[in-house]
């Protein structure tokens, strides 16, 4: 074999070809392959600029385990090197942790020390090696739960990944995991671990953290069959000017059900008792029953009934409400309002019976107009359906 040490600028890599002349009594030119021993050249006509180390963010390391450290040295020409072995090495707290001229450091004690590398009078940034008194737990594994799951489209699935440690302790991982869906055209799967289906096919799950992937989780999407729809309330009964809200679910073949509200068709047998809106709200027209339904690709739900009451007279208010004064030949106009028990108030002033106390006094018409006609005192009430307003004083004046 032929051995040979090169020197100076140039510095071969394994497989170049060099001619070497050297002094074996005699001058011999010979042609070798480097077959091993390549090195990076050093550079030429460049001053060292920068010593950095790595890795710059060393994971937390247990009493008595080790991280080997490397430093680089970079040059005024942009060229870098590798000078772990020609750096001194630096170590602020040689308590928590030993480092060898190789740059080997070793977990002595619990606590923080500072590890740079200087070189040719420039010293790297300092970075922070963490002990730790007890061994660092490390991720093993992650799976991911249920194995197998099956949604319509449209519908959600939630996954969840557990990570397994090195110390026995496992976690759920759901908010920290990067979730993926192998085909995002059947389902996508959020970062949290919910997956929506959105075409009929099928996706695995799968969730990674920390450079581990979880083994893969097979998600089936299904286009479902309506197999019926549900109307509830059953039965219901509103006042005439009011509304009752009908909800409708929707029942799959895949055991799934779904609020279809805005969805379905509504129907009301007799709109004149009650009308349905496209969302389901029944509004009374009047008194009388009406059947609801609600259909969707063919099939419509089993009807409901829905009865429309009159609403009740509560109350009945005379405005002008307070004191009135006239001349003799003036007119004073009045109007009545019925409160009813569905909530409406109704202007009914040609409506009630009204009536003057002192008919002497104070003429009033049907339509509540009322006239001074002597000077005088008098009370004006409007009455309907057995119900009489509180009074209002009129006072005729000369």
């Amino acid at each position: 074999d032929t051995h040979l040490t090169l020197k100076g600028a140039f510095l071969p890599q394994v497989g170049q070809k060099v001619t070497a002349v050297y002094n074996r009594n005699t001058l011999i030119a010979q042609t070798i392959t480097i077959q091993s021993g390549a090195v990076t050249p050093p550079p030429v006509n460049a001053t060292l600029t920068s010593v950095a180390v790595s890795p710059a963010a060393p994971a937390v390391l247990s009493v008595g385990a080790a991280q080997q450290f490397t430093a680089t040295g970079y040059y005024s020409n942009s060229t870098q090197a590798d000078i772990t072995s020609q750096v001194t090495w630096l170590d602020s707290n040689t308590t928590v942790a030993s480092i060898t001229t190789a740059g080997l450091a070793t977990g002595l004690t619990a606590g923080a020390t500072l590890i740079s590398a200087s070189f040719s009078g420039i010293t790297s940034a300092a970075v922070t090696l963490t002990v730790a008194a007890v061994p660092v737990a490390t991720l093993t594994s992650i799976t991911v739960t249920p194995a197998t799951a099956n949604i319509a489209t449209g519908l959600t699935q939630q996954f969840n990944a557990v990570a397994a440690y090195s110390n026995g302790t496992s976690l759920n991982v759901n908010s920290v995991a990067t979730w993926a869906s192998s085909n995002v055209t059947v389902a996508a799967v959020s970062n949290s671990g919910l997956a929506t289906g959105a075409a009929a096919g099928t996706t695995v799950i799968t969730a990674s953290l920390s450079g581990l992937t979880s083994a893969g989780v097979t998600l089936t999407v299904v286009t479902p069959t309506l197999t019926s729809i549900t109307v509830t309330p059953a039965t219901a009964s509103v006042l005439v000017g009011l509304t009752q809200q009908y909800d409708a679910v929707a029942a799959y073949s895949n055991g799934t059900t779904q609020n279809v509200n805005s969805t379905v068709t509504w129907a009301s047998s007799n709109t004149t008792v009650a009308t349905v809106s496209n969302t389901g709200l029944a509004t009374g027209a009047s008194a009388g029953t009406t059947v609801i339904t609600a259909s969707l690709s063919g099939i419509t739900s089993t009807g409901v009934t829905l009865t429309v009451n009159t609403p009740t007279l509560t109350s009945i208010t005379v405005t002008p409400g307070t004191p009135v004064s006239l001349h003799i030949g003036a007119a004073q106009q009045f109007a009545a309002t019925a409160a009813y028990n569905n909530g409406n108030n109704v202007n009914v002033t040609t409506q009630v019976t009204w009536a003057s106390s002192n008919v002497t006094a104070a003429s009033i018409t049907a339509a509540g107009l009322t006239t001074g006609l002597a000077a005088g005192t008098t009370s004006v009430t409007a009455a309907m359906s057995g119900l009489t307003s509180v009074p209002v004083a009129v006072t005729i004046i000369p």
